[in-house]
C-alpha cells in the first residue's frame, strides 16, 4: 500500500493507482465507454440480468442473487463493462498496467493515483443524508442498491457527485495478487470525472488527485526494472493467461539474440 505521511511520520491518508497506456485517456469506466446509446443504469441492469442467467454454467461460487455489489465485481473481473473503475494499492503494479503493450504507438503512458482517504470521508459525508443518517456500509446489499442503484434514478439528486470506493468481497487470485480496488460512480447520470470532481468540490486538487507522465521512449527500461522487481504479467495473473503473457514481454524486452 502506498500512504502520505505528516512531518511526525503518522499515516494520514492512502492513495490508490491506476495506469493509463495513453496519457490522454480520461478517468473511464468501460461502461461509460461501450454504451453510449443507451442510459447507463438501463444497460448496467440488462448486463447484471445476462450474466447472472448463465455464470452458473460456469462456476458455482457465484454472489446471491441480491448482492449486486459482488455480481459487478465478479462481472468487472471477467471483462464486462460496469460502472467499476480498476485501481491498485501498489503504484508499480498500475505503472506495469501503463506500460503494457497495446497502446497508441509512441504516445507516453501516465500513472494517475488518488487519495481514497478523502475520496471516502467525503462520499460519507455526501451520502449519509441521502440515508438518513445512518452509518455507511456499502456491504450490505441494501444499503449499495440504495445509494448505487436506485437514488438517481429521479431527477432531485442528478447534479450531484459521489464515488465511492469498492473493495472486493469474493477473493480472487488475480485481485489480491493486483491489490485492487475499485472506484465506482453512483451517479449513473453523470461521466465518472464529473461526478468525482463534483464531490470533491472545495477541496485543492492536487490533495486528492495527481497524475505522472511516462515518456514512450522509456517504456522498455521501464518494463525492464518492473520485470526485475518481480512485477510482471504472471505475478499479477497467476495463471496460464498470466504466463502466455509473461512470455511475450520477456522476449519484446529482453530479445532472444540477448539471452
Amino acid at each position: 500500500m502506498a500512504w502520505s505521511v505528516d512531518p511526525q511520520g503518522v499515516e494520514k491518508s492512502y492513495w490508490l493507482f491506476r495506469g493509463h497506456k495513453n496519457e490522454d485517456w480520461k478517468l473511464q469506466p468501460t461502461i461509460e465507454r461501450k454504451t453510449s446509446y443507451y442510459p447507463i443504469r438501463k444497460a448496467e441492469s440488462q448486463l447484471i440480468s445476462d450474466f447472472r442467467i448463465h455464470a452458473a454454467l460456469w462456476s458455482k461460487a457465484v454472489p446471491d442473487d441480491n448482492d449486486h455489489v459482488s455480481w459487478l465485481a465478479v462481472m468487472r473481473h471477467h471483462g464486462v463493462p460496469t460502472r467499476f473503475l480498476d485501481w491498485s494499492y501498489s503504484p508499480l503494479v498500475a505503472l506495469h498496467f501503463a506500460l503494457e503493450d497495446g497502446g497508441d504507438i509512441e504516445k507516453d503512458a501516465a500513472v494517475w493515483s488518488i487519495n481514497s482517504t478523502l475520496i471516502q470521508k467525503r462520499f460519507e459525508s455526501v451520502a449519509r443524508p441521502l440515508l438518513n443518517g445512518l452509518t455507511i456500509d456499502l456491504s450490505d446489499p441494501k444499503q449499495f442498491d440504495a445509494i448505487a442503484m436506485y437514488v438517481f434514478d429521479g431527477e432531485s439528486h442528478q447534479d450531484d457527485g459521489l464515488v465511492a470506493t469498492i473493495f472486493p468481497r469474493l477473493a480472487s487470485l488475480r485481485s489480491a495478487a493486483q491489490q485492487g480496488a475499485f472506484l465506482l460512480n453512483c451517479n449513473h447520470t453523470l461521466p465518472f470525472q464529473d461526478s468525482l470532481k463534483k464531490m470533491m468540490s472545495g477541496i485543492k486538487e492536487d490533495q486528492w488527485i495527481k497524475k505522472w507522465r511516462f515518456p514512450y521512449a522509456l517504456r522498455a527500461e521501464l518494463a525492464r526494472t518492473l520485470f526485475r522487481s518481480n512485477v510482471h504479467p504472471l505475478s499479477l495473473f497467476p495463471d496460464l493467461d498470466g504466463m502466455g503473457r509473461l512470455l511475450a514481454l520477456k522476449y519484446e524486452i529482453y530479445p532472444i539474440a540477448s539471452l
